[in-house]
């Protein structure tokens, strides 16, 4: 009885560390005393670095092995930056326009003439 009073207590108290720690202080063999201890440690701030520990790792160590590589040392160039302005484009593409008399937009070939003779030859 007084084994589940004081599990209750300790559910009641949520100090689960403190009743594990009693644990290992009344175990009666060795085995108990690990698996007590091994279990107070779920409990404690850093619960995984040191549930690493006691299985015999080295958190640090194993946080290195698993880090992302770091970014390379240069920094990549950025891609080029057309610094043309709309208002560029928009007087290039209208330099190639003309207004015909019956209001329509008609575009102008860049070819030289003798070049369009050719095209419309073929």
């Amino acid at each position: 009885m007084n084994a589940s009073r004081a599990f209750e207590a300790a559910l009641a108290s949520q100090d689960y560390a403190a009743f594990c720690d009693a644990k290992v202080a009344t175990a009666k063999t060795s085995a108990d005393k690990r698996t007590w201890t091994f279990m107070a440690l779920i409990f404690e701030p850093n619960a995984r670095e040191k549930l690493l520990e006691c299985l015999g790792y080295d958190a640090n160590k194993i946080a290195q092995q698993f880090a992302p590589p770091p970014p390379p040392s240069s920094t990549p160039s950025s891609p080029a930056v057309d610094d043309t302005s709309a208002e560029d484009v928009f007087a290039t593409r209208t330099q190639s326009l003309s207004i015909s008399s019956d209001r329509s937009i008609e575009e102008k070939s860049p070819l030289t003439p003798a070049a369009e003779a050719d095209v419309k030859r073929v």
